[in-house]
C-alpha cells in the first residue's frame, strides 16, 4: 500500500481545489495581455514617451474639468489562462489514467461550475473524482506516486500563477558533506537542499565537482529517512 503517496496527493488536491477559484477570478476583468519579456532600449524609450504623453493628457483633461468615465479594468495575464488550461488537461488525463488502470471505462471531462466560458477548461468533476479514487490508487505504488507527483506539480503551477512563493524551512542539522548549517527544506518540491555554494563531497563522479556549473546536494522525499538517520547520528556523536 502507498498510503503516504495517496495522503500527499490528497493534500495537493485539496490545496489545488482552493486555488482554482482564485485562478478563475483573476480571468474575469479587463483586457488580455501576456507577461512582457525584457525590453530593448528602444522599446523602453517608446514606453517612457507614451507614459509621459498619457500623463500630460490626463493633466490637461483635469485642468479642463474632464475626467475618465471609469477606471480601466486590470489586464488579464494570459499566463493564468495557460495555467488553468494545463491544470484542466492534466487533471482529466490523470483521471483517465486511473480509470484505465482499474478498468473503470471512459472518463467524460467536467465543465467549470458556473462558468460558460470554455477558455477556463474543465475541472468541475475531476478533483472530486480523484479524491474518491485515492483509496484504489493507494493499492498501486507506481500509480500512487504518479498521482502524488502530478498533483504536486499542478498545485505548484497554480501557486506560481497566483504569485505565491514557495515555503522554505530551515533544517536543524549540519550538511553531511560540508558540515555547514545550510540545509533548507523546500516544502512544495518536497526537497532538502544544502544552500552552501561551496559544498563539495569526495565523490569524483558527483556533479558538485563540476567546475563550470557545480550542482548543489539535494535529498528527495524518498531519501529523507536516511538523511534523518545521518543527522541524528551526527548530533549524537557531537
Amino acid at each position: 500500500m502507498s498510503d503516504a503517496a495517496a495522503d500527499a496527493a490528497y493534500q495537493h488536491l485539496q490545496q489545488l481545489r482552493e486555488r482554482i477559484p482564485q485562478l478563475r477570478a483573476s480571468t474575469t476583468a479587463g483586457t488580455v495581455q501576456r507577461r512582457r519579456s525584457d525590453l530593448t532600449p528602444t522599446q523602453l524609450a517608446r514606453q517612457g514617451e507614451a507614459h509621459l504623453d498619457e500623463r500630460w493628457e490626463r493633466a490637461a483633461n483635469a485642468a479642463r474639468g474632464v475626467s475618465a468615465l471609469g477606471a480601466s479594468p486590470a489586464p488579464v495575464d494570459l499566463t493564468v489562462l495557460d495555467t488553468i488550461r494545463e491544470i484542466a488537461r492534466s487533471l482529466s488525463q490523470m483521471v483517465q489514467t486511473v480509470h484505465d488502470r482499474f478498468g473503470l471505462g471512459h472518463w467524460t471531462p467536467g465543465r467549470p461550475e458556473g462558468h460558460g466560458d470554455e477558455r477556463t477548461g474543465g475541472m468541475s468533476g475531476e478533483i472530486p473524482r480523484l479524491l474518491h479514487l485515492l483509496s484504489k490508487v493507494a493499492s498501486d505504488p507506481d500509480l500512487a506516486h504518479y498521482v502524488a507527483d502530478e498533483t504536486r506539480r499542478l498545485n505548484r503551477l497554480a501557486a506560481i500563477a497566483l504569485g505565491e512563493g514557495e515555503q522554505v524551512k530551515r533544517l536543524d542539522g549540519r550538511c553531511p558533506y560540508c558540515g555547514a548549517k545550510s540545509l533548507k527544506v523546500f516544502v512544495d518540491r518536497e526537497l532538502v537542499m544544502c544552500v552552501n555554494t561551496g559544498c563539495r563531497c569526495t565523490r569524483t563522479t558527483c556533479r558538485c565537482q563540476d567546475e563550470d556549473r557545480p550542482r548543489r546536494h539535494t535529498w528527495s522525499r524518498a531519501e529523507w529517512d536516511a538523511l534523518a538517520d545521518t543527522l541524528n547520528a551526527t548530533n549524537t556523536a557531537a
